[in-house]
């Protein structure tokens, strides 16, 4: 896939490189962002649409648990140059809907360690607390999935199941 650099939207070093992640979803594309060598950024390429408006709730309210200053990361999206919370760039596959989000690094849970798991749990509580102070109000939802049937390619026949 070929994009236009993230440093021609967002407030990034000209020489930063992007490279695939190792993994993505099935509705997008996750790139590293590197700059100095470091990896500082998720880009994230919408793969299943380019309407800036299907991912504004999201968006808004991982916005808002980030000003809550919860003690844990939460990746909010950097805001482009223009102030907008994600980019709609032209590229030879279409129009596409790009969000830059900050790197968390980390690993998995060992699911066996007691100690992790009693954080797992505060860390939900908190989250879920922070949850309950979202204003959501004027935020509009994305219909929901028409075309079921596309969104996982392993249940090829869902509405069946």
């Amino acid at each position: 896939m070929h994009l236009p650099s993230p440093a021609d939207i967002w407030d990034l070093p000209k020489d930063c490189v992007v490279a695939p992640l190792d993994r993505g979803g099935y509705n997008n594309h996750l790139f590293r962002v590197d700059i100095s060598g470091k990896t500082e950024y998720v880009l994230r390429v919408y793969g299943n649409h380019s309407n800036p408006r299907l991912i504004e709730h999201e968006l808004s309210v991982v916005l808002q648990l980030q000003r809550q200053k919860l003690p844990f990361s939460v990746p909010a999206p950097e805001f482009t140059r223009r102030g907008e919370m994600c980019a709609t760039v032209n590229t030879p596959d279409g129009m596409k809907l790009m969000v830059m989000l900050p790197f968390l690094g980390g690993a998995n849970p060992d699911v066996s360690n007691l100690a992790q798991t009693k954080s797992v749990g505060t860390a939900i509580a908190q989250l879920l607390n922070a949850m309950k102070k979202v204003d959501a109000r004027g935020l509009r939802l994305a219909p929901p999935y028409i075309d079921l049937d596309r969104v996982h390619p392993l249940i090829p026949e869902p509405l069946k199941a």
